[in-house]
């Protein structure tokens, strides 16, 4: 991301990212048996979300070759679009540039004044936004959708002695809609508050590692890449023993994932 969007208010969020490699069902039973143990932390109640998530990019992928994703994200009633991007990976996860506006006729001025400062120019609508939907909103501005996906999210706070979040843990399931069916993925994230520190969560995620051994590993990939990889999978008709009868990403196709990341290098 274009070090111009630093000029404007702008999230930076720090996660570490596990995914699950077994059934989600299975993880999940596992999860329920399990606490953590790490000297002066516990875990809250959780929470439930669920989201929908669209991307969106030009038609010639101009946001994908400067490693940035934009995103509208739907939770009831409410819709966001958002911009993320100038991603550094560390033994402590991911830390990325987050900027995320309410989707209205000034969250989306400013979400194109973003992209145009990255030297990508765009069209205004023209039209208001409430008179058709946020697709074809963002078709008129010259931009296509890449990809689609429903999440559901189980979000608990991990916090310190004092009752302060530290770190905010989530169960994601992820349903990419793919041309036929939908495929799952599970994957559980870390993200560290602005309470905590790199060095907690690098321990929390290890204990996860540890406690979760054979059912989780390390993930270094955004969800979108994630998606395209799967995507390049299934469209190749090559699923054999990489999904599942029920629809989920197998271990194998968790490694047959990670395969083609690492060879494209991808950095979204």
């Amino acid at each position: 991301m274009s070090n111009d969007v630093n000029k404007f208010q702008a999230n930076l969020e720090q996660e570490i990212v596990l995914i699950v490699t077994t059934p989600l069902s299975t993880f999940t039973g596992e999860f329920a048996s399990k606490t953590m143990h790490l000297s002066g932390l516990f875990t809250g109640p959780s929470v439930t979300q669920n989201f929908h998530d669209i991307y969106f990019d030009t038609d010639s992928l101009q946001l994908k070759d400067i490693n940035v994703a934009l995103r509208i994200r739907t939770e009831g009633s409410l819709s966001y679009l958002g911009l993320k991007g100038n991603d550094k990976w560390s033994k402590a996860g991911v830390s990325r540039v987050e900027v995320e506006e309410l989707w209205s006729s000034n969250g989306l001025a400013t979400i194109l004044h973003h992209i145009d400062f990255m030297g990508i120019n765009l069209k205004h609508p023209g039209v208001p936004i409430t008179s058709a939907n946020p697709i074809e909103i963002m078709a008129l501005t010259g931009m296509q959708v890449i990809q689609e996906r429903s999440l559901h999210r189980t979000q608990w706070p991990i916090l310190d002695n004092l009752d302060t979040k530290v770190v905010i843990g989530s169960i994601d399931t992820i349903d990419l809609k793919l041309e036929g069916r939908p495929v799952r993925y599970s994957q559980i994230e870390l993200e560290l508050t602005k309470n905590g520190s790199l060095e907690i969560l690098e321990q929390v995620s290890s204990e996860f590692l540890r406690i979760y051994s054979g059912f989780l590993r390390a993930w270094r990939y955004s969800k979108l890449q994630t998606g395209f990889a799967i995507e390049s999978i299934y469209s190749s008709g090559g699923t054999s023993n990489i999904i599942s009868e029920q629809g989920e990403i197998t271990a194998k196709g968790i490694d047959a994932v990670e395969q083609i990341l690492q060879k494209s290098n991808l950095n979204l």
